[in-house]
């Protein structure tokens, strides 16, 4: 017997997203059969829609300390940090409370809203790096009212809830790949081992920052796999990172991702984690190149602002002015010191769909011109668009329905006959099935 892949419905996909509800397994692997044009603006029209319906248009910020660098023990073949390689990157101890709390103060001035301090080694435990942490916390809070974060290797509970306690409010710690890849990644300590440490941040009430680097060899099921893992365990942000490998690592000289491939792995992501926050950091600049402007419709809705662990990362307003280029607005900072992280903040929210039905206006090539913003909390002009039922491809059965799109296994079905065809770049947002031929998965921009 024959068996099929699912179906993709679009607007089926839309309508449980913004329910909440992310994709299955079988409609993972599908979807990231899809290579042709039409199909990949039918993924972002899609990815897009859920960010605007869950996040608006304020884009949420971090910038990072590197609190103590180098001499790391632990084997990650990514990692230019690690003590098993022979590589340039900085090598220093533990930096004053002062130094962070400056390095924060710095951060905001420029318009950051979060700050996360970052340690190398396999767990901060020792007390005197615990002290400068409580401090460095407890000032950057009352300080600034940053909210801040932590990036400190398999910490335990004990340890987290001292720092929590001190003013840390969020965790960060990647599962860096997916389970059935880990070991080829990661040498010296196992994929439970993360899972424990994201656990124990979740059973503290932390808001937890967990994802992974793409393009260290993986496959597009591990991908799917990865993202299914971070769904099980409820993580609240899911950074994502690409691979910009560093001389001296066994990684050295591994570039697989195409920026199609990066836009295509994000709105994956968002499909199948349509309420989490996707904040895209490291390896952004190297590997979506000129196409670093297309990732928010592709369903991000945050970027590491800054530099980077040991590599340089963009000008802060270099970055603000691609937000302001796509209508989008940075998410507005914390004006009290005991708010909590939200993934949308309250001033920004607004309707996502506008109340006319017909109009076609947010629709776009994925290259082409971005939407303007919705209103925020003042009011003012907002771009129209349109409803959710007209916002995306729809598939009906046989026997009638207005025209749409369905893929299957990474095809789109024979369109009816007397349909006329798709504008290009439209995803078919004009009605009309149409086959498509499969093609390589990593297509090239």
């Amino acid at each position: 017997m024959t068996t099929h892949a699912p179906t993709l419905d679009w607007t089926e996909i839309l309508t449980r997203g913004q329910r909440g509800i992310g994709l299955s397994e079988a409609e993972a692997l599908a979807l990231v059969q899809l290579s042709e044009e039409d199909d990949l603006d039918a993924l972002f029209c899609t990815a897009d829609a859920l960010r605007r319906h869950h996040k608006g248009n304020a884009i949420n910020s971090c910038g990072i300390s590197n609190a103590r660098s180098g001499r790391c023990p632990e084997r990650c073949n990514f990692c230019s940090q690690s003590a098993h390689f022979d590589t340039a990157a900085p090598r220093y101890t533990t930096k004053s409370a002062d130094v962070i709390v400056d390095e924060a103060k710095a951060a905001f001035a420029g318009g950051v809203r979060e700050f996360s301090i970052v340690m190398a080694g396999r767990a901060i435990t020792a007390r005197k790096d615990l002290d400068v942490l409580k401090e460095a916390f407890g000032r950057i809070r009352a300080e600034t009212g940053l909210q801040t974060c932590a990036s400190l290797g398999l910490m335990k509970e004990a340890e987290l809830a001292e720092l929590q306690a001190a003013g840390m409010q969020s965790m960060h710690h990647n599962l860096e790949t997916a389970r059935s890849f880990h070991a080829n990644i990661v040498e010296t300590h196992s994929y439970d081992d993360e899972v424990e440490t994201v656990k124990a941040a979740k059973k503290l009430g932390m808001y937890v920052c967990s994802g992974g680097i793409f393009g260290m060899g993986e496959s597009w099921e591990q991908r799917v796999e990865m993202a299914l893992e971070l769904r099980d365990l409820d993580v609240d942000s899911v950074p994502i990172n690409f691979l910009d490998p560093r001389p001296g690592t066994p990684l050295a000289g591994l570039h697989e991702l195409s920026p199609v491939d990066c836009l295509k792995i994000i709105a994956l992501y968002r499909l199948v984690l349509p309420t989490k926050d996707l904040i895209v950091c490291g390896g952004r600049q190297a590997n979506l190149k000129g196409r670093q402007v297309d990732l928010f419709r592709a369903g991000a809705n945050g970027l590491m602002l800054g530099n980077y662990l040991t590599t340089p990362g963009a000008d802060l307003q270099e970055d603000f002015a691609m937000l302001e280029s796509q209508g989008l607005n940075p998410a507005r900072r914390p004006t009290s010191p005991t708010c909590h992280p939200c993934p949308r903040p309250c001033a920004e929210r607004a309707p996502i769909w506008p109340d006319s039905p017909t109009s076609r206006s947010w629709a776009r090539p994925v290259d082409g011109p971005a939407p303007g913003p919705l209103a925020g909390a003042g009011g003012g002009h907002r771009r129209r668009g349109p409803s959710p039922a007209s916002a995306l491809p729809q598939a009906h059965g046989p026997g009638g329905g207005a025209p749409g799109w369905a893929a299957r296994g990474g095809l789109l079905l024979q369109r009816r006959a007397g349909a006329g065809p798709p504008p290009r770049g439209q995803g078919g947002l004009a009605g009309g099935r149409q086959r498509i031929r499969p093609s390589d998965q990593r297509e090239q921009a």
